[in-house]
């Protein structure tokens, strides 16, 4: 939980495409994560360009899409790494967790990160801090450029 960006993060980076960009997005997740893909659903200004498979897909079945990606945004996550082997750009958001020794390096990544003295925190605190601003004051803006920018 502590390594999530919020999905209000996520809401306003899909508004910020839907706004310039031509891009679906699909939202991936097991069934325990379907509130939290539903909240950025309901954040996002014009749902018709994204499609909740949360809950709905096997781990093959989520790999096979993940396959068909263009790219892939995510926090620090299982996910991240079959997006990496199967060679989709991905951009991944670090905080708690190091990028160093843990982000895929050969699908040539892209690490999006504050770097603040506190980040990261992990292992120290295996749990996280509890106030995760590595994760929480992380502008939409900043990870909206840094995909534009080198997608």
């Amino acid at each position: 939980k502590h390594k999530r960006w919020p999905s209000s993060k996520y809401s306003s980076l899909i508004n910020k495409f839907n706004n310039q960009q031509d891009v679906t997005f699909v939202l991936l997740g097991i069934s325990e994560e379907i509130s939290i893909c539903d909240a950025i659903l309901d954040g996002v200004n014009n749902s018709a360009n994204v499609i909740s498979l949360s809950g709905l897909c096997s781990i093959d079945e989520t790999i096979a899409v993940i396959s068909k990606c263009s790219f892939f945004i995510s926090g620090d996550s299982g996910l991240m790494h079959f997006a990496a082997a199967l060679k989709i750009k991905t951009y991944t958001i670090f905080g708690p967790t190091s990028h160093v020794g843990s982000a895929p390096s050969w699908n040539n990544g892209t690490i999006i990160t504050q770097s603040l003295p506190c980040s990261p925190c992990y292992p120290r605190l295996p749990q996280g801090c509890g106030k995760p601003i590595c994760m929480s004051n992380l502008n939409s803006s900043i990870v909206f450029e840094s995909i534009v920018n080198v997608k």
